[in-house]
């Protein structure tokens, strides 16, 4: 059951499933509408970047105004440290990443301005990452919706049990 209770939590704070209204209708809902949309009507217009919504990006491309951002890990607990850079629409690399691995419960965590409570801004972006010690080494974080990046300026490695931040550093 509390697995069930887990999975059902992380299709929450991923955005994959919501409660009612359209504030908050999941990032693929919103995404298949905006397609609908353009379907139906003539895009024959070029549009800037500046001009694009976030349902228009999409996974494998680079076009979304926060690729190419670097946010330092600031060490707080467990020897946590490295860098995470966000590759492509739907892409953040984190290298250099050391950890401990003790503490339960620990995962990337997205967030605004350093707020990555569930209660918040926060959310999880990866599966588990506790349990094994990482010493300098590159992991890939992949997205289901590049409207996640609209979501978020700062990564976190949290421990979700008690909302601390490991190491956190915000997308410059």
């Amino acid at each position: 059951m509390k697995l069930v209770n887990i999975i059902f939590l992380l299709l929450i704070t991923n955005g994959l499933i919501s409660c009612s209204g359209s504030e908050n209708e999941p990032a693929w809902a919103i995404a298949e509408q905006q397609e609908e949309k353009e379907e139906t009507t003539d895009n024959s217009s070029e549009q800037s970047q500046s001009e694009m919504t976030s349902a228009e990006y999409s996974c494998g491309a680079a076009d979304h105004s926060k690729v190419g951002k670097m946010a330092v890990f600031t060490t707080r607990h467990h020897q946590v440290d490295g860098q995470a850079l966000i590759i492509d629409n739907c892409t953040i690399e984190v290298s250099s990443f050391t950890y401990d691995g003790e503490g339960p419960d620990v995962l990337f965590y997205g967030g605004i301005d350093g707020d990555y409570k569930a209660t918040g801004a926060g959310f999880a972006l990866s599966d588990n990452i506790n349990g094994r010690s990482y010493d300098n080494e590159t992991l890939t974080i992949e997205l289901n919706n590049p409207m996640v990046l609209d979501r978020m300026n700062g990564i976190s490695v949290w421990y979700v049990d008690f909302d601390v931040s490991f190491s956190d550093g915000l997308f410059q």
